[in-house]
């Protein structure tokens, strides 16, 4: 597969992630081609990461296809082997979906529908390019095609996704105050463009940028959390665990010791 697609970003041994076109970048992170896997645990919790996902399942009768909203809390999903001979995910960005589709993500928060109750059109056109490829490369090449003919069609003005980029740039997370002062918007007005593109506030949008930051850090550097948690804007302990626990379900502890009961997202911050 290495010598076919050369963009690439990571495989494993369940899952292959695939960057797309260069001009999509901003707003999808990957594509992920994920295969079922006897060696993990029966059931692995997703951590909430404020952007949402198609997920296309191939089973024996055939394609399945839902869209997730943006996730502000855990998901537990069940290893079903046994049914599913492999899954493709297209993991957006916070604020693609709704760049791409136009569709507000208001109402998407937290959402899991088939993909046809969300856009109808869209999945027609999705699984047309499954019936008709037949490897990995044409179909990563159909799809990048399919979601740039979105892109070009879109009349969105671009807003969020310079203010999320300002607030990753930062040595700690800004503040929503940080955020409203260089981006000269008030904090009303930056609470409807971040409910109207990620479907959430900006608080809630840097809760969880925060958290899975953290995670990152402590699964790459080994470094202890509270130290990550100063060096990201808290100072209080009790803050950080609190947040920590709501958004993760658990708190650090538990969660540096079942590590392997949890997906984090890699990419998409």
């Amino acid at each position: 597969m290495n010598k076919i697609i050369n963009n690439i970003l990571n495989t494993c041994k369940q899952y292959t992630y695939i960057l797309p076109h260069k001009l999509l970048r901003q707003y999808i992170a990957h594509y992920t081609i994920s295969i079922p896997d006897t060696s993990i645990k029966e059931n692995l919790t997703l951590i909430p990461d404020a952007s949402g996902c198609m997920i296309f399942k191939f089973d024996k009768k055939g394609i399945e296809s839902a869209f997730w909203g943006a996730t502000t809390k855990t998901t537990i999903v069940k290893n079903d082997i046994e049914n599913v001979l492999f899954r493709v995910f297209v993991e957006f960005r916070p604020g693609g979906v709704y760049y791409l589709t136009g569709l507000s993500q208001r109402e998407s928060t937290d959402l899991k529908i088939s993909l046809e109750d969300f856009n109808t059109l869209f999945s027609l056109e999705a699984n047309s390019i499954f019936e008709r490829t037949s490897t990995i490369k044409e179909l990563v090449e159909q799809l990048d095609m399919l979601f740039l003919s979105y892109l070009l069609k879109s009349n969105i003005v671009d807003m969020t996704i310079p203010i999320l980029e300002n607030a990753r740039k930062q040595n700690s997370i800004m503040s929503v105050k940080n955020i409203s002062q260089i981006s000269c918007y008030s904090e009303r007005h930056l609470n409807r463009i971040f409910n109207n593109s990620l479907g959430m506030s900006v608080k809630s949008y840097l809760r969880l940028l925060r958290i899975n930051l953290v995670l990152q850090e402590v699964q790459n550097n080994k470094i202890p959390f509270a130290t990550l948690a100063q060096d990201i804007g808290y100072y209080d302990q009790s803050h950080f665990i609190n947040d920590f626990k709501s958004i993760c379900g658990v708190n650090p502890t538990t969660y540096i010791k079942n590590l392997s009961d949890f997906y984090n997202e890699k990419y998409k911050f």
